[in-house]
């Protein structure tokens, strides 16, 4: 007798793919109460309100909650799906990191220039160029340089996590169903009819006989 048993090896990546999720949730969340400081600083519009809340319940809540139900049933489609998107949100904060991280240096040096600091001094402001035009600076810029840089950390936090997370989905994507066959032995007890036994009885009994009439025609 044989049994078929499907078995999956999902425990480590499932562990390793739980973990950056979780790390997903709790930056997507940090980050968002970052924002939310900034934003009742700089008293921003509504609409800016409503995407900030939309992008964490989406990016924060759902889709990581998706990917771990994925882990935890080993659903392929939704991994891929999961993968995707985490690559694709990788990419936006990195890029998103580059170009504000670029920007910041370049106020940092305005502001420690001896020229904006004379301009302040006297308007409040400072006049720059900046790709190839002619801009006025705040002296506000300079005193959230802090701030700054600490979005800068966070979006480099949100493509480090996203891309992880991406990455443990593929691993987690990639196991494949192990077919085995495991033979058990079963004693089974079968009675013997007694009408079997008279015909084997018969038999024996023909076979004796034959033998001996063949010893006498030899004789």
């Amino acid at each position: 007798m044989s049994t078929i048993v499907h078995a999956v090896i999902v425990e480590k990546p499932n562990k390793e793919l739980g973990k950056w999720i979780k790390a997903i949730v709790f930056t997507h969340g940090a980050f968002s109460l970052y924002t939310v400081y900034s934003y009742k600083l700089h008293h921003v519009p509504e609409y800016k309100w409503w995407s900030l809340l939309i992008s964490w319940v989406f990016m924060g809540v759902l889709i990581p909650m998706m990917g771990l139900r994925a882990s935890e049933t080993t659903d392929k489609r939704r991994l891929n799906i999961f993968s995707g998107i985490q690559a694709f949100i990788a990419v936006c904060n990195a890029v998103n990191f580059l170009a504000f991280t670029s920007v910041l240096i370049q106020v940092m040096d305005w502001c420690g220039s001896r020229e904006c600091e004379r301009q302040f001094a006297r308007y409040g402001s400072c006049a720059v160029v900046f790709a190839n035009e002619t801009v006025t600076m705040a002296e506000s810029y300079c005193d959230e340089t802090n701030y700054n840089i600490g979005t800068a950390f966070g979006f480099a936090l949100l493509a480090f996590t996203s891309c992880m997370g991406s990455m443990q989905a593929r691993k987690m994507n990639e196991v494949k169903l192990a077919e085995v066959t495991y033979v058990q032995p079963v004693s089974v007890h079968v009675p013997i009819p007694e009408d079997v036994d008279e015909e084997m009885a018969v038999v024996e009994e023909y076979e004796v006989m034959g033998t001996d009439d063949e010893g006498t025609t030899d004789d």
